[in-house]
Order: C-alpha cells, then sequence, then structure tokens
C-alpha cells in the first residue's frame, strides 16, 4: 500500500511540475499525503501516540522528505525525468540505511545483498 501511494505521489509530481512551480508542488503533495495519512487513521479508528523521544526524529524526518521531494519535482522542471526516476528509487534505500544507523535495527545477510543489489543498480543506471 504504501509503495502505491508513493507511486501516485511520484506521477502527481511529475505532472505537477508541468504547470506549477516546485515548491508549489511540493506543497500540494504534502498536504494530499497529510490529508491521505489523517483520513486512513481516522476511519481506522487509530491512536496514535507520540513521545517527547519521537517529536523530534519526525520533524527532522519530514525536513528530510519533504527535500527529497523537492529534488525530485525540480528535475521534473529542468527535464532530467531519466535520472530523476532512477536516483527515486533509493529512497527505500536510503530509509533501510537511517533505520539501520538511527535506530539501530537489525539488517538480516539477504537485505544487505539486496541494499547492495539496489545500490550498484542505481549507481549503474545514472552513469
Amino acid at each position: 500500500m504504501a509503495s502505491g501511494m508513493l507511486a501516485l505521489g511520484l506521477i502527481f509530481s511529475q505532472e505537477a511540475s508541468n504547470s506549477l512551480d516546485p515548491i508549489e508542488a511540493v506543497i500540494y503533495v504534502r498536504f494530499f499525503s497529510l490529508l491521505g495519512i489523517a483520513s486512513l487513521l481516522f476511519f481506522m479508528k487509530s491512536k496514535i501516540t507520540l513521545t517527547k523521544k519521537a517529536v523530534p526524529i519526525l520533524f527532522f524526518q519530514g525536513i528530510l522528505e519533504t527535500t527529497g521531494y523537492f529534488c525530485l519535482v525540480s528535475a521534473y522542471a529542468f527535464d532530467k525525468v531519466s535520472i530523476a526516476v532512477v536516483i527515486s528509487s533509493g529512497f527505500g534505500l536510503v530509509t533501510v540505511l537511517l533505520a539501520r544507523l538511527v535506530l539501530k535495527e537489525k539488517i538480516s545477510k539477504i537485505q544487505t545483498l539486496g541494499i547492495s543489489l539496489t545500490f550498484i543498480g542505481v549507481v549503474g543506471l545514472t552513469i
């Protein structure tokens, strides 16, 4: 489900970059992402509890993700779509690496192999 939402966000970003300024496109993507998540939480009647420790981490993650979307939409605006899409496929890779470094999560051997192959593939496609 998350990958489907990401794909919709990327499609919207690409289409929005044709008629909007990159900053406006990112604002719309972030707004509708937030609206979608809030709707899901409302209808699922999920209760979220935030700790004081989680708030700065979530804030920092939001800044990083928004910056990533801004860079992606800017690349769309400069007709570098082929490069931007390949580089954007590294979102998952960066997420896993940050989970390992920041949250100290364990990464299995098969996951390490997958991360390595993804990294090699992204580098190979961008050269």
